[in-house]
């Protein structure tokens, strides 16, 4: 069966040319195991005996999700194919050539659709900057943080089904002595947390790759925020309101703006409890600032560029009535059960009250939950993303506009 070659992943014209064995008695080439191949959606590598008489090369188109290369043996080469994970809905597939001074041979590849959904892990590198000693995190908090995160996913009544991980490896390969953490004496602490992720002091040269890893970096900061994130860049034929588009990053890292998350120390260790709930800051900070990273919005529009969050099932409201609300309370406001139950009420723009309890929110509330359709936006992220780790639906860069990528501008961090 001859596949379509205008398929939908980001395809470039291979050429590959490798040696041949040699055999005075044979001339010609052969390849052992068949030409055409049908794999499952989980990916494998394929190992196809080639035997040929004279160099030989490989032509054709193959996507990103395929790597090839050649082992030589003495006798018979090996044609590799790595061949990765497909997350679509959709099967894949790819046509090679193989010749040499005698013939062509052609291969045919297949890759089956997913029929279930992929469980995406995400690799968390923790860059803790400190000045003094008494400024470092203590070893064990912050997988202890990120565990208590990955609950806020995946135990609340949607299952994002994600899954953030300590790294185990720095970007040359070599084992962290300490899972997930880098540490590293900082001048000029604290720092403004908007300058820092903008790029000012050049942070971006040192970055993790964002295509491999989601960095988080701590520092005590002179801004008012607990943390900050960039928003992702879906490729521009990808359409979700809210989030950025740039094909540039198909094939470049941000060198102007410092992708990561931004986490302030000077409120990590914060608490209080609500109606008998301890409330722990560091943990629903870490949450709400992966959630933007991963292309949520805050649940509210304030007139300041916050105009909801493109999902029905959160009830919109205005968060600056509510912010005069809390201003208006006298400073001796005792902290009793029944005055918690009023500040954890919301009054939507319909008029209907509702208690706080998204992770995306601000201030008083539950603010430990998801819902199906913010589930569905992060979804399309981690499926199309070009800055985030894992498999992605590949598809041809400039595939909406037909003109060459363009580098976008510095992009503003929300908290």
């Amino acid at each position: 069966m001859r596949l379509n070659r205008g398929l939908s992943c980001l395809l470039f014209l291979g050429v590959l040319v490798f040696s041949g064995c040699s055999d005075d008695k044979w001339e010609g080439l052969k390849v052992f195991d068949g030409t055409f191949f049908e794999i499952g959606s989980e990916g494998e590598q394929l190992r196809i005996p080639v035997r040929s008489s004279s160099e030989w090369v490989v032509t054709g188109n193959w996507g990103k999700w395929c790597e090839i290369r050649q082992e030589s043996g003495e006798k018979v080469d090996t044609l590799v194919l790595d061949v990765g994970v497909n997350i679509a809905r959709q099967e894949r597939g790819m046509s090679l050539e193989l010749s040499n001074r005698e013939e062509t041979l052609e291969i045919e590849l297949r890759q089956v659709a997913a029929t279930e959904e992929y469980e995406y892990v995400l690799p968390v590198i923790f860059h803790v900057l400190y000045r003094v000693p008494e400024d470092d995190i203590p070893v064990g908090y912050l997988s202890s943080c990120l565990e208590r995160v990955n609950e806020l996913y995946r135990d609340g009544p949607v299952d994002m089904n994600l899954k953030f991980v300590l790294a185990t490896h720095d970007p040359n390969g070599q084992l962290l002595e300490e899972p997930g953490v880098r540490r590293e004496f900082r001048e000029g602490l604290p720092m403004d947390m908007f300058d820092f992720v903008g790029n000012k002091f050049g942070d971006c040269a040192w970055i993790w790759d964002p295509k491999e890893y989601i960095n988080v970096v701590i520092f005590d900061s002179k801004s008012i925020p607990s943390g900050c994130a960039h928003f992702p860049y879906l490729p521009e034929s990808v359409v979700l309101p809210g989030v950025l588009f740039s094909d540039w990053y198909a094939d470049h890292l941000p060198d102007a703006h410092v992708h990561c998350v931004a986490w302030n120390r000077s409120h990590m260790f914060s608490r209080y409890e609500l109606l008998g709930v301890i409330f722990d800051y560091d943990v629903f900070t870490l949450a709400h600032e992966m959630g933007h990273y991963l292309g949520l919005l805050h649940p509210f529009v304030d007139g300041k560029g916050n105009f909801g969050d493109y999902c029905d099932d959160t009830p919109d409201y205005c968060v600056n009535g509510y912010e005069t609300f809390l201003s208006e309370l006298d400073e001796t406001f005792p902290y009793s059960d029944d005055n918690y139950r009023k500040v954890i009420q919301r009054v939507a723009l319909n008029g209907r009250v509702f208690i706080a309890d998204n992770i995306m929110d601000y201030e008083f509330g539950y603010l430990d939950r998801f819902t199906l359709e913010q589930r569905k936006r992060v979804r399309t992220v981690l499926e199309n993303a070009w800055l985030l780790p894992g498999p992605k639906i590949e598809v041809e860069p400039w595939a909406r506009s037909g003109k060459k990528a363009v580098k976008p501008s510095v992009p503003k961090p929300v908290s």
